[in-house]
């Protein structure tokens, strides 16, 4: 793995981090619109610039509790198979370079649904999870996102 510079956030108490170039932007939070009968882990979608983005509950997807019941939580814009996504996140900590020597590849203990788990990034006592959003949905679940989208784009 190559040197990286990735965005810090946090759910719950667990820091968690992307890799930059995957990253298309960073929303403050919007109020979003919830769409009745989507699946638990969308919040529902905003307008951002013109364009409808659903917006996904990051913990929901990975099973944290999270401690923030705010409503308005920053989101990390992606785009997936073509399709624009938010995840949304309690908190932005900032923007960390990366060396490859401060990687570790995510314990083979860990291999229930952690696919989407791409290393551990240590530094000095602390411990940030990598991860790949692309891999936090399935093909299944983009269709569905993708279907809703669409619904909302007729609106």
């Amino acid at each position: 793995m190559n040197d990286k510079t990735c965005i810090v956030f946090r759910i719950g108490s667990q820091k968690f981090c992307v890799d930059i170039e995957k990253v298309k932007e960073v929303s403050a939070g919007k109020d979003s619109i919830y769409v009745p009968g989507s699946p638990e882990y969308i919040i529902g979608v905003i307008n951002l610039r013109g364009s409808i983005v659903p917006i996904i509950n990051l913990a929901k997807k990975l099973k944290i509790n999270s401690d923030v019941t705010n409503t308005q939580h920053p989101i990390i814009v992606t785009e997936m198979d073509e399709l624009q996504l938010g995840f949304s996140v309690d908190d932005v900590v900032g923007i960390i370079h990366v060396k490859e020597e401060e990687f570790s590849q995510t314990p083979s203990i860990l291999n229930v649904r952690s696919n989407f788990l791409d290393g551990v990034i240590r530094r000095d006592e602390e411990m940030i999870i990598l991860l790949d959003l692309d891999k936090t949905m399935s093909d299944i679940e983009l269709e569905q996102v993708r279907t809703l989208q669409e619904e909302q784009s007729i609106l």
